[in-house]
């Protein structure tokens, strides 16, 4: 399925890494209040790839709990 969306033009993909997943899960803590859980932090590292205008619509669905993960974030980024 996901090799024919791309195909036919009606998806993209990117990769992100760790970093750039553990960083953008940081940044939407921070933001938003909400702690995503890691594999979230991964869809929203595609803004450090792409940018969209003010007319696109964007819809990311967070899975998991980030409170599972806390100490993940705390560890990872030095904040204790």
């Amino acid at each position: 399925m996901h090799s024919h969306l791309y195909k036919s033009g009606r998806a993209e993909f990117y990769s992100a890494t760790d970093d750039e997943a553990m960083t953008a899960g940081l940044e939407l803590s921070q933001l938003e209040g909400i702690i995503p859980a890691i594999e979230s932090g991964h869809a929203f590292a595609i803004f450090q790839h792409k940018k969209f205008k003010p007319d696109d619509v964007l819809v990311i669905s967070l899975s998991g709990r980030g409170d599972k993960d806390l100490q993940t974030y705390i560890d990872y980024f030095k904040l204790a």
